[in-house]
């Protein structure tokens, strides 16, 4: 019956009825629950989130963010916000992305190698399974690096203070990136920011691990990829974007640290908040129509 809707439904001048309109949207939901991307979305999150790998990377990006601060958790009139700012410029933050790649940025190379396409493909097309796979890869990146930090933070609390302000390293960490935020009382608003500006460079290198391994199907180079070009991005930023403020240089942006400041030069947090989004979304959908063709190219071609 839907089928036979969909033809006829094109005709010029065919009238529609409206029970033919309520059947032919159920038809839609059913080729999209079926055989579309509902169904290779319920299959990829689960497969990503209701694994070993992602608390365990969760867990991971706790522990290396414990082990940046562990030299300075035990000073006195220290607070959260102080050890915060500490964990932010740690050695580990490459390996951070690492991290956020490891729940479900190989996947398409599992499916790949393990011969799983075939079998995926009779239940949808390859878009469909694409943006399957770049949403859930951007979730998963995202939440495990908002889920590492987020826990890092409480385990910090049961020892210190969130914000001390009459301690000699609130000072230090008002003038780092938000720290306007502390200084006008909105602690929270100052983590939420931080934890999600992060977050969406997790999920940025994560996809973007993803578009490699559409070329190379080796999980070892997959996972390893987002370190590898976190590195290479701040290499080129700090050579050839120089000329660029520093609210705009490429590596600012992708660790949330864009800061816009209004004409006085007064920082605008939540405004820096909404620049850095709306760019991860200006990035991130040429990046996934880029993804989506080259996985159409290599399950067409091979």
């Amino acid at each position: 019956m839907g089928d036979k809707l969909m033809k006829t439904s094109w005709r010029p001048g065919y009238d529609m009825k409206e029970a033919d309109k309520k059947e032919l949207v159920k038809h839609f939901w059913r080729e999209l629950t079926h055989n579309g991307l509902v169904n290779f979305l319920r299959m990829d999150l689960y497969r990503a989130f209701v694994s070993r790998v992602f608390p365990l990377a969760v867990l991971g990006m706790t522990f290396m963010l414990l082990i940046s601060v562990n030299h300075q958790i035990n000073e006195l009139n220290i607070d959260v916000a102080y050890l915060h700012m500490v964990s932010q410029s740690s050695a580990f933050n490459d390996i951070f992305y690492v991290l956020a790649a490891l729940p479900f940025a190989a996947a398409f190379c599992l499916d790949w190698n393990h011969q799983f396409l075939k079998p995926l493909l009779i239940r949808g097309s390859a878009v469909p399974y694409a943006v399957s796979k770049i949403v859930t890869c951007a979730l998963s990146g995202f939440a495990t690096v908002a889920l590492g930090e987020t826990l890092f933070i409480l385990v910090l609390r049961l020892k210190v203070p969130l914000v001390y302000p009459k301690g000699p390293a609130f000072l230090s960490t008002v003038q780092f990136t938000h720290g306007t935020l502390l200084a006008d009382g909105h602690s929270v608003l100052y983590f939420v920011i931080h934890i999600v500006g992060m977050s969406l460079g997790a999920a940025f290198y994560a996809v973007l691990a993803l578009l490699v391994s559409t070329k190379f199907q080796n999980v070892f180079v997959v996972l390893a990829s987002p370190m590898i070009l976190a590195v290479t991005f701040r290499t080129l930023s700090d050579t050839l974007f120089v000329w660029l403020p520093t609210w705009a240089t490429p590596t600012v942006v992708l660790i949330g640290r864009s800061v816009l400041e209004n004409k006085s030069g007064v920082p605008l947090p939540v405004w820096s908040f909404l620049y850095e989004t709306v760019v991860f979304w200006l990035v991130g959908i040429p990046l996934s129509l880029l993804i989506i063709r080259q996985l159409k190219r290599r399950m067409a071609y091979g």
